[in-house]
């Protein structure tokens, strides 16, 4: 069966009761929750969150407000508006769960983060400076209850924040059983939390295993490019102990602009988009991240695929149950039970104990509570991939990584997941020992830059594969007087003397390289003690040998 919701647009949109009941019962009836808007921009009740704090200002932002909230739409009644964020604005953005809850919990707080906010913009209205997100813990200020709560005790609590909780307290969090955080990372491509920073540290310090997540925006771009943008922005994963996999939130289109609930997408075109996106976060980081998402929404925007059922899942139900899974889990990994407490954001539980919620963070082969294992989970065990100690990957059956196992203790332990994209569809991995090994699709074959060296290092420095190009052999010593060299595929070959010469290139398309060619490489003219040059009527190149050539093209 196939359900498709359009989310009605807060915009313009008038709802009345005999409305609001019959879409609640028809839901009810599916085992599944309606998106929640505002009513004309208006919030469904009193927040209790950031926004409170504009009592306190009085229309006074001095330097020290603007610090505590960057983003000044925090102060007043949330809104999210038609079109997505930028970096740089003043509205925040989606959060997980956006279309599910009032507008005015998106900015909740707890009431111990709520109280130390209040203490925060008192000192910054009176201008002396606040550290943001690293408030005490507030005595006495006891989380309050939330829907979903009594059921979700048997696991490991946890919350998650975005911009609209801009000062935290973390400690206080922390104290009132809180033990892991998701943060709002980034949105789209086109945004960047500023809170991000302070927020993840101050989850750290108290003690919590933290992690960011990206808000999809399907329609803008790449499943990979949005995978770049979050890795590049804070969403990364390593095999620290602390940090949390990354987690796609892909969910209700919240923006009009963006088109329908599904972003006006297919569910084939929307599985895809998943797929590169979760694929490129593998690449990058060596595991699978975690996908947030809600049975309505899976149901109607990927025709409820089971093909993600390798990666933990983090199921949103604002309910005493976490009401039913997406096709392939037979249960979640954590579940968003609640908007409205006891956590400041939302309210969160892991379906585990402490030693399984330490396996989630720890453990890139880490397998779903109720999904499948995501393949060879680590180490060299005849899969298809080698994983090292921290948690990077080697595809075995790749022309990379057939490369890297023919000469491992050459090339050492992988330092990055292998990554294309790059000029012509080129690919790469960096390994411990100063190799970096490249391949591209146009004939190039799968060579190895040491950019430790004096030639890598002057391939680097030249734009790498942007302007040399790409390796097309590897670095070869043994030359006239010890002299090395190594070609690549724009034309250029760099050579490099144990005797003073230094490391230049000649670029043997050209007129001057062909002329040194033809006289017998470095036995002739020599090794090459200049760039080519152009003074301003003809290139010219001078040689170790005493010679020059010039060149008017």
């Amino acid at each position: 069966m196939t359900i498709t919701l359009r989310p009605p647009s807060a915009l313009g949109l008038k709802r009345t009761a005999k409305g609001a009941l019959t879409l609640t019962l028809c839901m009810g009836l599916l085992g599944i929750h309606a998106p929640a808007f505002a009513v004309d921009g208006v919030p469904e009740s009193t927040s209790t969150g950031t926004s409170s704090l504009a009592n306190e200002t009085d229309g006074t932002e001095n330097k020290q407000v603007r610090s505590l909230v960057p983003e000044r739409d925090v102060l007043k009644s949330p809104t999210l508006g038609a079109n997505p964020p930028i970096t740089g604005g003043e509205n925040p953005g989606a959060t997980m769960g956006q279309t599910q809850k009032p507008m005015d919990q998106m900015d909740h707080l707890s009431p111990a983060s709520a109280e130390s906010a209040h203490q925060d913009m008192q000192k910054a209205l009176k201008g002396e400076a606040v550290t943001k997100n690293a408030a005490p813990e507030v005595a006495g200020a006891a989380a309050s209850a939330g829907v979903g709560q009594t059921a979700a005790t048997s696991g490991i609590q946890g919350m998650d924040v975005s911009g609209w909780q801009p000062n935290v307290n973390w400690n206080s969090e922390y104290a009132n059983g809180a033990r892991f955080a998701y943060i709002k990372a980034s949105e789209g491509t086109g945004y960047t939390s500023p809170t991000f920073s302070s927020q993840y540290t101050g989850a750290s310090n108290a003690g919590m295993y933290r992690g960011g997540y990206h808000f999809a925006l399907p329609s803008q771009s790449s499943g990979a490019a949005q995978a770049d943008y979050f890795v590049n922005n804070g969403g990364g994963w390593t095999a620290d102990g602390r940090t949390m996999p990354g987690m796609l939130d892909i969910e209700f289109n919240p923006y009009p602009s963006l088109g329908n609930t599904c972003y006006n997408m297919s569910q084939g075109q929307m599985n895809s988009w998943i797929t590169s996106f979760t694929e490129q976060y593998k690449n990058r980081t060596g595991r699978y991240p975690v996908i947030y998402t809600n049975y309505s929404w899976w149901v109607s925007c990927t025709g409820n695929t089971n093909q993600f059922n390798s990666m933990p899942l983090d199921i949103s139900y604002y309910s005493s149950t976490a009401g039913p899974m997406p096709a392939g889990w037979s249960t979640y990994d954590i579940w968003q039970y609640s908007a409205s407490g006891p956590y400041s954001g939302d309210s969160n539980v892991f379906n585990g104990n402490a030693a399984g919620l330490s396996d989630l963070v720890r453990n890139a082969g880490y397998k779903p509570v109720g999904g499948r294992s995501p393949g060879n989970p680590g180490g060299d065990t005849g899969g298809s991939y080698y994983t090292s100690a921290n948690g990077r990957r080697v595809n075995l059956s790749g022309a990379i990584g057939a490369k890297w196992n023919a000469n491992r203790s050459k090339y050492g332990e992988p330092v990055n997941n292998e990554t294309c994209g790059l000029v012509q569809g080129g690919c790469y991995q960096t390994f411990s020992n100063g190799y970096t090994i490249y391949w591209t699709p146009n004939g190039t074959g799968t060579h190895a830059v040491y950019t430790w060296g004096a030639i890598g290092d002057k391939w680097m420095a030249s734009g790498y594969e942007r302007f040399y190009g790409y390796p097309v052999n590897e670095e070869t010593c043994g030359l006239v007087g010890g002299g090395c060299y190594q070609t690549f595929s724009n034309g250029y070959t760099v050579y490099w003397t144990p005797f003073g010469t230094g490391t230049h290139a000649v670029y043997t398309w050209g007129e001057i390289g062909k002329e040194w060619m033809a006289a017998g490489y470095e036995r002739g003219y020599g090794y090459p003690t200049t760039e080519r040059i152009w003074n301003g009527s003809q290139y010219y190149q001078k040689f170790s040998n005493g010679w020059t050539v010039t060149n008017p093209s």
